[in-house]
């Protein structure tokens, strides 16, 4: 009976210590989302009517010092998740009176992706129907968000592709800058 005392004994201990390390593992950890740098580029005047036309610009993450500055326990080994939450592109020089030098001006935009020189892939389009504001737009990926976990498991830049189609020529150039908000979930 005392034998079987003990091993009961034993059972519960290692069951104790097994459920506090779960414990333990669920208090270290990190979940934030991260815009980094904004990124500038201009689209020069179109001189046609119903033109395409791309422009580029990049960002550096490096999400091993991100997990870190929110948690230093943690690091790109322990991410879980990153997913791009939105993407907001701006007018910076945008002028309320005038709609051909806006955002209300295309047809359709599309956003792209490359990693380090990677093949870029397409990351969501929105047709002009859902562009309501001529200053800005917002590219909204919803809860399901955009996986990058594979393009981000080593510090990457990240080139953006925007293409568009205008609806009337352009005659000035429009100044732009483009927000990508990154969520990272990272723990034991």
């Amino acid at each position: 009976m005392k034998n079987l005392m003990l091993k009961f004994t034993l059972f519960l201990t290692i069951l104790t210590v097994f459920a506090s390390c779960d414990k333990l593992a669920e208090l270290i950890q990190a979940n934030f989302n991260v815009d980094l740098n904004k990124i500038p580029f201009s689209v020069n005047p179109i001189n046609t009517d119903n033109s395409s036309y791309s422009v580029t610009g990049s960002q550096y993450m490096n999400a091993d010092s991100l997990i870190k500055s929110k948690e230093s326990r943690l690091s790109i080994n322990n991410i879980k998740e990153c997913k791009i939450n939105s993407i907001e592109v701006k007018v910076t020089n945008y002028d309320a009176n005038d709609q051909i030098h806006s955002l209300k001006n295309l047809k359709s935009l599309k956003c792209e992706l490359s990693t380090d020189g990677t093949n870029f892939e397409v990351v969501k389009e929105i047709l002009a129907a859902n562009i309501t504001d001529g200053g800005v737009v917002t590219v909204d990926f919803g809860t399901s968000g955009y996986d990058v976990l594979a393009k981000v498991k080593t510090p990457v830049t990240i080139t953006y592709r925007f293409t568009a189609s205008n609806d009337k020529a352009t005659t000035k150039k429009i100044d732009c800058e483009a927000k990508v908000n990154y969520m990272i979930r990272a723990g034991l």
